[in-house]
């Protein structure tokens, strides 16, 4: 409920993704969960600045957040109005093209490639690349693992790059991390496999690289691309 304690009048909160609002200038602003009006739960603390705007950087549990205001000289606040915690949702979505061809694997979410697979062949000295685009489809911005797995095949050589640089190793050993990305955009990824001399008639390499939520570790997807002797 809104009102004044001592003075003090109940902050308001502004929005919950993070949790925001206004209260008085250089109060302590506490956060609380609970499924009605009134918190429950202690989330944690945080301090207004200078024109009494305040951002707290954890995640309450909710369904519900309020929050009370205190000075050190003049007490502590009633609640402030609830409002209700928005979930935040991480989800990778990886797609692939071969060359700059059409990207397949929209809103197609697994850790198989299944769909979301792309072929290219070529001869002898030869080098086939693929398009790997990372897009943001969860609900704010976040960051993104890469890691390619697959065997080694006599005769191929396959690298990735962001650009032009030269990001294989962490690519391979999975600690390639991609910047934080907003909501909805993409990042881009090249693999390139280069057929050798040796390599065997009828024989391909293959790599599945999956794509892993740094938010939420839980949430991964994966695309595959498989280049051939042809």
């Amino acid at each position: 409920m809104n009102g004044a304690d001592q003075g003090i009048t109940a902050p308001s909160i502004l929005g919950t993704s993070p949790v925001h609002g206004t209260a008085c200038i250089n109060c302590n602003v506490d956060i609380y969960s609970d499924a009605a009006d009134e918190g429950k739960k202690f989330e944690g603390s945080v301090v207004a600045d200078g024109s009494g705007n305040w951002t707290f950087s954890g995640a309450p549990s909710g369904p519900n957040v309020t929050a009370t205001a205190r000075s050190m000289t003049s007490g502590t606040s009633e609640f402030s109005a609830p409002a209700a915690v928005v979930a935040v949702t991480r989800k990778p979505d990886g797609r692939i093209r071969k060359g700059s061809g059409t990207l397949i694997g929209n809103n197609v979410y697994n850790t198989t490639g299944t769909n979301q697979t792309k072929s290219g062949s070529a001869s002898k000295g030869s080098t086939i690349s693929f398009g790997l685009s990372i897009q943001n489809d969860g609900s704010k911005a976040d960051a993104f693992k890469v890691k390619a797995t697959g065997t080694t095949v006599a005769g191929y050589t396959v690298r990735f790059f962001h650009g032009t640089t030269d990001i294989t190793s962490a690519v391979v050993a999975g600690t390639f991390q991609t910047p934080s990305i907003a909501r909805t955009t993409t990042y881009l990824v090249t693999a390139k496999v280069a057929i050798g001399k040796t390599a065997a008639t009828g024989s391909s390499v293959s790599r599945l690289v999956t794509i892993t939520s740094v938010g939420n570790s839980v949430k991964k997807d994966a695309v595959k691309l498989v280049g051939k002797l042809g």
